[in-house]
C-alpha cells in the first residue's frame, strides 16, 4: 500500500536528491508479459505523457487502519494523492527530465493488504482499464499484486516487500523495490551472528542464568502468502553456511492469525533452550510474541534481522518494555532525521511554500517519484520497461557506507559483485542497532515519546562482507545516534 510502503522506503528521502541532479482474481502469469499495445505502442505512453497509477488503500479497512495508527494515524488517501502529486510537480519543474510529464491516476485498492484475491483483481483492473505504464505502491504484504502487473507488462514500484531473488528474477524488468530480498537480510544476519554473537554469553537477555550462557539461536519467521516466502529458508541455510545450527526454527503464516499460535511458538522456543530470537517476521506480530514471551516468564534476546524493516521507532514504543530492553540487532533502515533537519520537507515547502499534507508520512512517499525520476533522467526519450532496467542497472550506486554518510545507505541495482544475483531490492548495507528504553525524540512521523532505536558506531553502516569481529556495541551510549541533527 502505498501509505505502509515507508516500512522501508524512508531511505532514499537522502538519497536520490541527489540522484535527480537537485545539486545541480486470475492465476499468476508464469512469466511477464508485453508492455506494447495492439498496435505497438508502449501502454501508458501518450507522446510524452507518462500516466502512472498511484495505489491507495481503503480508508474503511480495519487491517489497514491497525497499520495506519502504527506509521502515519493523520493521514488520508487525499492527503497522500496531494503529497505525492506536490512530489511529481516538483520532480518536473527541475527540467533536468527533458519533456516527460507524468499524469497521477489515483486508484483505491478493493481488499485489505492481506487479500490475495482481492490484490489480483485490482492488478487486472489497473492493467486493463487505467492502462499505467507503472504502478507506485501496492498492497504490501505479498507477491500477487506485482505478479499480476507483469504478467501484463505493467511496472511497478515499491509494491512488494520481501520478494525473493527468484521472484524479481522471474518478474524482470517490471517489479522494483529498495526493501531488501530474503536472501540479502539472511546474508547480512548470519555475518552478524558468526562475527559479533556465536560462541559468546547471552550477555543482553534479561534472565542471569541465560546471561551466562553461551547463545543458542531460534529462528522465528513469518512463512506464507503474505511476503515472508524464501525468508525462512534464507535465514536458517545462510546461518549453518557460517556453522551455526539453529537450536529450532518455528514459523506462522500471517500476523492476524497470530494469537492462535503464539503460545505454542514462544513454548517451543524456550524448550530447546534458545537464548536468542532470530526474529524474521513482520511488525505486527512482534507486539503479541514479545507479551507472550513476558507472560511465559521467558527474556531471551531479540535479534532484529531488518526483515520486512520492523525497526521503527513508531513500532517499537508499542511493545512490551520488558521485552524490548533486550532488542538489538541489525536493520537496513538509516538514522532517522529530526522533524526540523528534514530536507525533503523543506524541498518541499521550497517549491510551494506549505508544509506537504501527508505530514506523517512525506519520507515514505517521496520514494517512489524519486526513484523514477532518477531512473527517468537516465533513459532519455526511449522510455520503455526494458530501457528502465538497463539505466538503473548502468548508474552508479547512490549513497555510501561508513561512519561518514550515516544518512545515505548503499542502493544500487543490477550486478555489482555484491550478490549472486541480479540484484533489483536497492539496499545493500546495514547498520547495528540497539533499543534505547529511555531516550526521548521523534519517532518517524515525527511524534515524540520515549524508547528509540540506537544506532552504534555514529551509525556506521556494512557492506556484506564488511561486517567487523568482536563482541557487538550495542547498549553502549558511547557514540550512539538516536537521531541526526544537522550541524
Amino acid at each position: 500500500m502505498s501509505r505502509h510502503q515507508g516500512l522501508l522506503a524512508v531511505v532514499v528521502a537522502a538519497v536520490l536528491v541527489v540522484a535527480v541532479g537537485f545539486a545541480s482474481a486470475e492465476p499468476p502469469s508464469t512469466a511477464p508479459g508485453s508492455p506494447l499495445t495492439a498496435d505497438g505502442a508502449v501502454r501508458g505512453i501518450d507522446g510524452h505523457t507518462i500516466r502512472v497509477a498511484l495505489y491507495q488503500p481503503p480508508e474503511d479497512d480495519p487491517v489497514s487502519r491497525i497499520v495506519a495508527d502504527f506509521v502515519a494515524p493523520d493521514d488520508d488517501n487525499a492527503e497522500v494523492l496531494a503529497t505525492v502529486q506536490g512530489f511529481v510537480d516538483m520532480f518536473e519543474a527541475q527540467g533536468t527530465t527533458g519533456d516527460w510529464h507524468v499524469e497521477l491516476v489515483p486508484f483505491t485498492g478493493s481488499g485489505n493488504l492481506l487479500d490475495t484475491v482481492a490484490a489480483r483483481a485490482d492488478a487486472v483492473t489497473i492493467a486493463e482499464e487505467v492502462q499505467p505504464f507503472m504502478v507506485w505502491g501496492g498492497p504490501l504484504l505479498g507477491t500477487a499484486f506485482a505478479e499480476e502487473l507483469a504478467a501484463r507488462g505493467v511496472m511497478c514500484l515499491m509494491c512488494v516487500v520481501s520478494g525473493t531473488n527468484a521472484f524479481y528474477e522471474a518478474n524482470a524488468p517490471y517489479v522494483w523495490s529498495l526493501q531488501t530480498s530474503p536472501e540479502q537480510v539472511g546474508a547480512h544476519t548470519a555475518e552478524y551472528v558468526a562475527k559479533r554473537l556465536a560462541g559468546r554469553p547471552a550477555a543482553f537477555a534479561g534472565d542471569p542464568a541465560i546471561q551466562a550462557s553461551e547463545r543458542r539461536f531460534g529462528v522465528l519467521y513469518m512463512d506464507g502468502p503474505f511476503g515472508g516466502a524464501g525468508l525462512g529458508a534464507a535465514l536458517t541455510d545462510q546461518l549453518r553456511a557460517v556453522g551455526v545450527e539453529p537450536a529450532a526454527t518455528v514459523a506462522y503464516t500471517e500476523p492476524f492469525a497470530i494469537k492462535q499460535i503464539q503460545t505454542t511458538l514462544i513454548a517451543k522456543l524456550r524448550h530447546e533452550g534458545v537464548t536468542t530470537i532470530v526474529y524474521g517476521g513482520e511488525p505486527l506480530s512482534l507486539r503479541s510474541l514479545m507479551a507472550e514471551a513476558s507472560a511465559q516468564g521467558w527474556y531471551p534476546e531479540w535479534l532484529m534481522t531488518g526483515a520486512f524493516s520492523s525497526e521503527r521507532n513508531s513500532w517499537g514504543r508499542n511493545y512490551d518494555p520488558d521485552q524490548m530492553a533486550h532488542a538489538f540487532g541489525i536493520t537496513p533502515l538509516p538514522l532517522p532525521s529530526a522533524p526540523e533537519d528534514s530536507f525533503v520537507h523543506q524541498l518541499y515547502r521550497s517549491r510551494h511554500g506549505i508544509d506537504p499534507p501527508a505530514q506523517g508520512s512525506t519520507l515514505q512517499h517521496f520514494a517512489a517519484p524519486a526513484l523514477f525520476y532518477a531512473a527517468l533522467r537516465i533513459v532519455g526519450d526511449d522510455l520503455t520497461p526494458q530501457r528502465m532496467e538497463q539505466a538503473l542497472f548502468e548508474a552508479p550506486p547512490i549513497g555510501g557506507s561508513g561512519e561518514s554518510n550515516p544518512l545515505v545507505p548503499t542502493i544500487s541495482f543490477g550486478e555489482r559483485g555484491l550478490w549472486p544475483t541480479p540484484d533489483y531490492a536497492g539496499i545493500d548495507d546495514f547498520a547495528e542497532i540497539w533499543w534505547d528504553a529511555d531516550a526521548v525524540g521523534p519517532d518517524e512521523t515525527g511524534a515524540v515519546g520515549t524508547g528509540m532505536w540506537s544506532f552504534t558506531d555514529g551509525a556506521a553502516r556494512y557492506l556484506p562482507g564488511a561486517w567487523p569481529t568482536g563482541p557487538p556495541h550495542a547498549f553502549d551510549r558511547d557514540d550512539s545516534w538516536t537521531t541526526f541533527h544537522a550541524p
